[in-house]
């Protein structure tokens, strides 16, 4: 009843959409739940919105926090530390008993809004437990009050949040490396598996003028951006506006398809004609 009302509370005041839930159906009995960590909502939002009985591993000092340990009373936990051969031992002998579990590979919440170091021992816990990997992107939680973004974006109370599973994975190294260089090995291919689900999930398709705008969304238009030498910031809504500006003036010196070099000093107005363009 409480994860029903939660994920009732959360999808209305949030906005959540949960996009790839066959791809879940398809992972199998045992899956080790890769997720991306922007905020301390992650984990209350993917046991409020994914089926199942799924147990996280957490960090065993993040656990520790007074303001966690009463979630910790609704939801399965296996306390770990990623960087410690034990825990890592103990979640993939429990992961072969066909059991589903979460883990953020990053080991911490990002500080960049970008993915941070992912740790080999989370890619070691997937071979050694031959359990599929399901790719999870959380995105929006970056700019919740809830993130370690302060000062790095604009936070608001509820912006929109979506959850795209991605269709499972298999972390198969090759059969010659052992020891360290297979750890190390394995950990590259759930890195690269980690940014290609960053990047599969974004919006690739568009113009650098269309993300310009995305960005002022997203920002505010009063967000300053851009700075030069002058030490004269310019924000969003002025730098679109200058690029406006430019691209009209532009538009008339040169003819469709016409192919024009930008040789400009390192100043703010380059950036604009360049957008202008």
């Amino acid at each position: 009843m409480i994860k029903i009302i939660l994920r009732w509370l959360l999808a209305r005041l949030f906005r959540v959409k949960l996009i790839g839930l066959e791809n879940y159906r398809k992972a199998g009995p045992r899956v080790l739940i890769a997720a991306n960590h922007s905020s301390y909502l992650d984990p209350i939002l993917l046991w409020a919105f994914l089926p199942d009985d799924i147990t996280f591993a957490i960090n065993t000092h993040v656990a520790q926090h007074w303001w966690v340990r009463p979630a910790l009373r609704y939801a399965k936990v296996f306390p770990m530390d990623p960087t410690q051969p034990l825990s890592v031992k103990a979640l993939t002998q429990y992961l072969k008993e066909d059991l589903k579990a979460v883990i953020f590979p990053e080991g911490r919440i990002t500080v960049t809004g970008a993915l941070m170091k992912i740790y080999d021992g989370a890619g070691l816990i997937a071979e050694k437990s031959g359990a599929t990997v399901l790719p999870i992107r959380i995105d929006g939680t970056q700019y919740t009050v809830f993130s370690r973004l302060h000062g790095v974006v604009r936070l608001r109370w509820f912006p929109p949040i979506t959850l795209n599973i991605l269709p499972p994975r298999e972390v198969n190294p090759p059969s010659g490396l052992a020891g360290p260089a297979r750890r190390h090995r394995v950990g590259l291919m759930l890195s690269d598996l980690m940014s290609e689900m960053m990047f599969e999930t974004s919006n690739y398709r568009r113009t650098v003028f269309s993300a310009l705008l995305d960005a002022r969304r997203i920002h505010g238009g009063r967000h300053c951006v851009l700075e030069d030498v002058k030490r004269k910031p310019l924000t969003y809504d002025r730098l679109i506006a200058q690029s406006l500006a430019l691209g009209r003036k532009l538009a008339e010196k040169t003819s469709e398809g016409e192919a024009v070099g930008l040789l400009l000093p390192n100043l703010n107005g380059t950036v604009a004609a360049f957008l202008g363009l």
